[in-house]
């Protein structure tokens, strides 16, 4: 639930880093690579770090990345997720210069990486989990929870990036804004936490599930102002997007 709630309440600038920690609620990790791009030729187009610094990815893309073998493994099987010791013996691993030189001066002692891939339009989303207590691998079940969150991470994803588009066109609509859905006589069918929370700042008397009478009145232009708050209406067949922002303060009274 709180992947899709994301998709409308955290900025687009640093989405996948807040989605991915917020996955640690869910199988416990310490750092983390989220990388987006396309899957046949392997390279990404974005990525996303938590607690690492682009140091060790430059570091990894220019000197480790041919060699290594879980990712190898990863991207030859999407939707299943491998760790380290699910490719190869630990003990052979910790022998290997990938972790002598690498993975365990970075603090990597245990990985849990997987992709997804849509074939048909050669996009990719490759995520990586990272533990650094040589004690503490992730486990089965873990590996499990993964492969099940995986698909609803590529979704929200792909959903905020669709959104995004919508914001860099028509900011005012979704700056400090809150979005529902409503039908001709006013009442909500879906509505965002921020799109109840402002009305409830302005109205503060206002409980749904239809709009302060005020706003109604108002919703019978495309866009109108009620109280402090600012509507716009994009309308459908009926059923209407609704986007709500505050006004801000120009020195007038509310009269």
């Amino acid at each position: 639930a709180g992947i899709y709630a994301g998709v409308l309440e955290l900025p687009y600038a640093d989405f996948k880093e807040r989605t991915l920690a917020g996955l640690a609620k869910a199988i416990p990790f310490n750092s983390g690579v989220w990388g987006s791009g396309a899957y046949s030729s392997n390279t990404m187009h974005s990525v996303a770090l938590l607690n690492h610094g682009p140091e060790m990815l430059m570091d990894y893309v220019m000197h480790w990345q041919e060699n290594d073998f879980v990712r190898a493994a990863v991207v030859g099987s999407p939707g299943k997720a491998h760790r380290n010791e699910d490719v190869m013996p630990l003990a052979e691993y910790h022998q290997s210069s990938i972790y002598l030189q690498f993975s365990k001066p970075a603090g990597l002692e245990h990985a849990l990486g997987i992709v997804h891939a849509d074939l048909a339009s050669d996009l990719g989303e490759l995520l990586f989990l990272f533990r650094d207590d040589p004690d503490q691998p992730f486990t089965d079940d873990e590996v499990r929870r993964l492969e099940l969150l995986l698909p609803h991470l590529t979704t929200a994803w792909r959903q905020r990036q669709a959104l995004h588009r919508y914001e860099t066109g028509s900011p005012a609509e979704f700056q400090t804004s809150g979005l529902a859905v409503i039908d001709d006589q006013g009442l909500l069918w879906t509505v965002e936490p921020r799109f109840s929370e402002l009305l409830r700042e302005a109205f503060p008397r206002w409980k749904g599930p239809r709009l302060p009478a005020d706003a109604v009145r108002a919703l019978r232009t495309e866009t109108a102002r009620a109280g402090n708050l600012e509507f716009h209406v994009t309308r459908g067949e009926g059923r209407h997007l609704i986007a709500v922002r505050r006004l801000g303060d120009d020195g007038l009274t509310a009269a």
